[in-house]
């Protein structure tokens, strides 16, 4: 068994884990069968390139997981330092990549309408496609050094390698979502400011209205990009327990006006109607509740419909304060309302909600609650409970 020779010539290993995800009760036998198969044949095509000729692949129950132990790879134990953790994560997000393309393609050609025709002579999919709902379908792929010491306890030392590489999967995994949502959220404004900036450097003899609007453009992204990006260092020293609030009681009633001020240049542009009403206390730090504030109306005005509106409702309980804020748009998508919650959660689009995320962390650093869900009469609802002490 080569885990025994790893130990008997005290060499160490890459091994990689293939966890494969989005494959529930519900998932249709066939539509199963086939990412199956895509997922082989992609493993097969990796062979000579990102898996080398000693490299061996086996398959876990159900075909839930694989796991590739790079023998190519391997070293003798004093060298392990040699094996280079980055190039391990280069071999893992490609595979990782051929792997979901084969499972994609493999899907969408179950998705496909057969050639097949019904009783009434009409082509369509056959039924297990049609009833089977969408696919959230997933790949994490982890790494470790596995170093077999027991040559008579090969596989138990293989559990735990696999354990490993799994843990470090998700936290790939949770790493790139993060990295994707920030490239998203900051994309834009960018975007914004280049444009305009261009346009007047390239049209000297605009008029003073068109120039002012330019102006008045960049310097909202700006502002935009400017809370995105504090927001993301607030993230950093939340998550490492650094966070300091400067709690004290404080009216929401301005701080959800200023809030409105400070989007009234994007509310221009939808045309959107922002109305604020109501007044509380809470014990809070005013300047990270302006920004969650800012967060939540702006997301709300990009949300509503056009020409439409955005209500921000305070209101005050002994011991306690609410700020709700609502739009006309589209809402919340039902199966996503429960992650939105979450720091860095994925929509049902795929995206993840910057803004919002920075509103959850903050709104848990002052030992508050935050709830998304759906306005009556439709929309958008988000609620935010703080605390007054």
């Amino acid at each position: 068994m080569p885990l025994r020779a790893l130990a008997h010539e005290r060499c160490v290993a890459p091994l990689l884990f293939i966890e494969v995800t989005g494959f529930g009760a519900g998932t249709g036998s066939r539509v199963r069968a086939q990412a199956t198969t895509a997922i082989e044949a992609a493993l097969r095509a990796a062979a000579g390139t990102l898996l080398r000729r000693d490299d061996i692949v086996v398959c876990g129950p159900n075909a839930r997981w694989y796991a590739a132990l790079l023998l190519d790879r391997g070293v003798p134990a004093s060298e392990r330092a040699a094996v280079s953790d980055a190039d391990l994560g280069i071999v893992a997000a490609r595979l990782r990549a051929s792997i979901r393309s084969a499972v994609d393609e493999a899907i969408a050609k179950c998705s496909r309408p057969s050639e097949a025709r019904h009783a009434d002579g009409k082509c369509g999919m056959p039924s297990e496609a049609r009833q089977s709902r969408p696919i959230n379908f997933g790949v994490r792929v982890g790494w470790t050094i596995i170093e077999p010491r027991d040559a008579e306890r090969p596989l138990a030392e293989l559990r735990h390698a696999l354990r490993g590489a799994a843990v470090v999967g998700r936290i790939e995994e949770r790493r790139g979502t993060v990295l994707a949502a920030i490239t998203q959220e900051l994309r834009t404004p960018l975007t914004s400011i280049v444009g305009f900036v261009e346009r007047l450097r390239e049209n000297p003899e605009a008029s003073v209205k068109s120039r002012a609007r330019a102006l008045s453009i960049v310097a909202e992204e700006a502002r935009r990009l400017s809370r995105l990006v504090e927001g993301l260092i607030d993230a950093g020293a939340w998550q490492a327990g650094s966070l300091t609030l400067r709690r004290r009681s404080t009216a929401l009633g301005p701080v959800a006006r200023r809030a409105k001020a400070l989007t009234a240049e994007s509310a221009r542009d939808r045309r959107i109607r922002v109305t604020v009403s109501g007044e509380a206390n809470a014990d809070v730090d005013s300047d990270r509740i302006l920004q969650v504030l800012v967060n939540l109306v702006d997301n709300a005005i990009r949300h509503a419909k056009p020409g439409g509106s955005v209500e921000v409702v305070v209101r005050g309980s002994r011991g306690a304060a609410s700020v709700i804020v609502t739009d006309d748009g589209e809402g919340f998508d039902e199966s996503t309302i429960g992650p939105i919650g979450t720091p860095f959660a994925t929509g049902s689009n795929g995206k993840v909600g910057l803004g919002l995320a920075i509103a959850s962390m903050l709104v848990a650093a002052h030992g508050g609650t935050i709830e998304f869900g759906k306005r009556r009469g439709g929309g958008a609802q988000v609620t935010i409970d703080l605390p007054n002490r």
